[in-house]
């Protein structure tokens, strides 16, 4: 699976050591008009998606971030001490993790998941006109 983290967004600052997955890339990214963010891309083996998705729900700062592990047909959504399974598909589930994120003062432009399926970063300023 593939997970992007905002390394911004982790208690800390940054990875832990020895944090699942291998690290793929890092990029700046615009979180939103005003604050630039690092994304960092890691490759996680699909049988240790879970484990790492709940090490991230503990990672993460108390409120604004989320992270995700993402493959061609599931996501797992980590919140702060919270992780979210959905499918390709599930307007229902996408709808119930928006909630949840919104309770950790998460944007609603900014949790676009079902098209995470398509594209990295459906919410990017750039992104916007196309």
């Amino acid at each position: 699976m593939k997970r992007l983290i905002i390394e911004e967004s982790l208690k800390g600052g940054a990875l832990p050591p020895n944090f699942y997955g291998t690290r793929v890339k890092e990029y700046k990214h615009p979180l939103d008009e005003d604050t630039m963010v690092t994304i960092v891309e890691l490759a996680v083996a699909e049988r240790h998606a879970l484990d790492a998705g709940m090490a991230l729900a503990r990672e993460l700062l108390p409120r604004r971030y989320y992270a995700h592990l993402i493959n061609d047909q599931s996501m797992y959504i980590a919140f702060p001490n919270c992780l979210v399974h959905l499918e390709r598909g599930d307007d229902e589930g996408e709808h119930q993790a928006q909630v949840i994120g919104q309770t950790f003062d998460i944007p609603l432009s900014q949790m676009r998941f079902l098209e995470m399926f398509e594209v990295d970063h459906p919410d990017a300023p750039a992104q916007g006109s196309e």
